[in-house]
């Protein structure tokens, strides 16, 4: 007989349950051998339909990891709950985007698109300002048909058109054309985005004759979209969109017409032939069909890189600071272990290495918490990772035996940063639950290695629109602050302001193609601690500020460890100083106040009675609430007010600089 516990067991693992009673039990362990129960067990149609049911729910599981391309293309991970608000779009362009009209609300509920169909003609009337500021963008694509006309496309086609005269017969119709359509953003300044052509799929040249020059339709649109790119950057408020890259990585077979119909048509496959060819001798089979289109899934990708492209402009719950393990996060493997099983970094940690540094080029910084010696990761680090990365890179690195979220709390405070712009990278479930237990607001990815790159890269929430100079040397200033913090404990406070030789220069914006604007824009829509209500402006609006006369005062500090850069605006209109923002870089050396006093006597200067300012509290700015009362501004109602103008002064610790042109409006010129 066969063991009892032996045969109950592989029952239970085989049909999910134990011998129904004892006779059948019996029976089993009568068999000749375990293998012989088990071929049996293999027989039977329960056995059949539970391994069935497994194999299912396998499948389930695996398809519900499957990404999706509308994620792949706009990670969510990063997103925050009920972030994305509906918008409404203005779509001016050819039947190519005519489908995506009822596709926006489809992933973007409550959404709205107004569609300006322009085939052939490229008049499209100007909307009055009101109409204008009914759309939170409009999205503008240029319909090849228009471009690249029959005759000139079949004449090059058959090399009896000249490469560069196609060029300059698609450059003049290009420019004609955006003329047109563009009156939207030039007069009013609504956000655009400027769609890239489709390149074709092939080179209907031949596959051995050039691929990228001016002599294949592939060049010459490649040639457009560069130029195309160049138009967009030139204007204000208009941004490129690479929907050829785009297409290039979902599958143009999927969706693009040119395998079948005239290049030039450059519009999703459809079946609209069908009908009358089912007259033909030998019907044929839907082109939809035998070519797997999938037009609306693709549809819902170029929404969301529009979608994307419309929150990095937001800077919505922008992400400034990302902190990383280095065990099995960094690299493979544990540092403490190299003997057994030594670190190495090739495959997924390169990527992830890359990532690090892209997002440091946009002015994100880095920092690293590692429960490890120092000593022993600063000794081994250049033999691990070699030059591709260094610490110097890293704006903050706690490697030490504390808690984790203990050495969070301390890089907070150091860079100044609150939870909800930090994004914790570790390999340990524990440590990110207990992260996220501490800092509800902080984002955590780690459980995957295989898509961290790509969420970091791709996520709205890690994207900027420009990349300033303050940028760039955003870490540079951090370890410059922190080496700031370290002397200033050394003696005493007045001391210490008079050792800096700190110089603030400051500066008037009065229109978006100032140089300073960029930078100063940022600012606005990023900064949340020192900011006294918390609005975040967009294009447009700052566009009729400076219309109606208002401007931006901005300033610049320098002191003996850096060059911070344009750290600070004061939003002005007539005698409001409606909004003050400033990074937390440069709080409490005075620069704040003397700023506050000094933008208040320019306004008494252009002839009004008095500054009159406004604090709304949030749930980030009690550090600046009280900044008017500390600049020599009276209560006043809700408001604060300035009317002395002998009562600015400027601290002995502080060499003030002035570029006041454009010369600001004055009390006469408002009325």
């Amino acid at each position: 007989m066969l063991d009892r516990d032996l045969v109950e067991n592989t029952m239970k693992l085989m049909l999910g349950r134990q011998p129904s009673s004892e006779q059948s039990l019996a029976h089993w362990r009568s068999l000749a051998s375990i293998e012989v129960v088990i071929a049996e067990l293999a027989k039977m149609d329960e056995f059949i339909q539970n391994t069935k049911a497994l194999c299912l729910r396998k499948k389930v599981d695996e398809y519900n990891n499957i990404i999706s391309n509308y994620h792949y293309f706009r990670p969510i991970d990063l997103a925050r709950a009920n972030s994305d608000t509906p918008v409404k779009a203005l779509l001016i362009g050819s039947c190519f985007v005519e489908p995506w009209v009822k596709v926006l609300p489809h992933i973007r509920p409550g959404s709205e698109v107004d569609f300006h169909l322009v085939n052939n003609s490229a008049n499209v009337a100007a909307v009055a300002e009101a109409d204008a500021n009914q759309y939170t963008f409009q999205v503008v694509h240029v319909p090849l048909r228009f471009l690249a006309q029959d005759e000139m496309l079949n004449r090059f086609l058959s090399c009896e058109t000249a490469g560069i005269d196609l060029i300059n017969s698609m450059r003049g119709r290009l420019g004609f054309y955006l003329d047109n359509v563009m009156t939207h953003n030039t007069m009013h300044g609504l956000q655009t985005f400027l769609l890239s052509l489709i390149v074709p799929q092939f080179n209907s040249k031949g596959r051995l004759l050039g691929a990228h020059g001016t002599e294949t339709l592939r060049g010459v649109f490649e040639l457009l979209n560069r130029e195309m790119e160049e138009i967009a950057s030139a204007k204000r408020n208009c941004y490129f969109i690479d929907i050829d890259a785009i297409a290039s990585s979902y599958g143009k077979r999927y969706f693009m017409d040119d395998s079948v119909f005239a290049t030039n048509h450059a519009s999703f496959m459809a079946d609209y032939d069908y009908a009358r060819d089912l007259n033909r001798i030998e019907p044929p089979i839907k082109s939809t069909i035998q070519y797997a289109t999938t037009v609306n899934e693709f549809i819902e990708v170029m929404w969301g890189e529009i979608l994307a492209a419309q929150a990095t402009l937001e800077q919505r719950d922008t992400v400034k600071l990302v902190v990383t393990d280095l065990d099995d996060t960094l690299w493979k493997g544990i540092i403490g272990e190299q003997d057994s099983n030594p670190v190495e970094i090739e495959g997924w940690p390169l990527g992830y290495i890359e990532a690090l540094l892209t997002l440091k080029g946009r002015g994100i910084l880095l920092g690293i918490i590692s429960k490890n010696s120092e000593e022993t990761v600063r000794s081994q680090w250049s033999a691990i990772v070699g030059r591709k990365i260094f610490l110097s890179d890293f704006a903050a690195v706690r490697i030490n035996w504390d808690p984790k979220v203990e050495n969070m709390r301390d890089i907070l405070a150091d860079v100044n940063l609150l939870p909800k712009n930090v994004v914790y990278i570790d390999d340990n479930p524990v440590e990110r639950a207990s992260m996220q237990k501490v800092f509800p607001d902080m984002r955590v990815l780690g459980s995957n290695p295989y898509t961290v790159k790509r969420v970091l890269l791709l996520s709205p929430e890690t994207q900027v629109a420009v990349v300033t100079d303050e940028s760039k040397k955003r870490t540079e200033m951090i370890q410059a602050q922190s080496k700031r913090n370290s002397d200033m404990k050394a003696m005493s406070r007045d001391d210490f302001l008079l050792s800096l030789s700190l110089k603030v220069r400051i500066s008037i914006v009065a229109n978006d193609s100032n140089s300073r604007f960029a930078r100063a824009f940022e600012l606005i829509n990023k900064t949340n601690q020192f900011n006294t209500n918390g609005r975040r402006w967009s294009q447009p609006e700052m566009t009729s500020h400076f219309k109606s006369g208002g401007y931006l005062v901005v300033f610049e500090v320098a002191d003996i460890y850096t060059a911070y850069g344009l750290v600070g605006v004061l939003i002005v209109s007539g005698r409001d100083i409606m909004q003050f923002v400033m990074s937390c870089r440069v709080i409490g050396l005075e620069v704040e106040t003397t700023v506050a006093r000094y933008v208040a006597g320019l306004i008494l200067q252009a002839g009004y009675s008095e500054a009159v300012a406004t604090v709304t509290e949030t749930a980030a700015n009690i550090v600046c609430r009280d900044i008017y009362q500390r600049s020599g501004f009276l209560p006043s109602g809700d408001a604060w007010t300035f009317s002395t103008l002998g009562s600015i002064e400027v601290p002995p610790h502080i060499t003030l600089e002035v570029d006041l042109t454009p010369v600001t409006q004055t009390a006469e010129e408002a009325q």
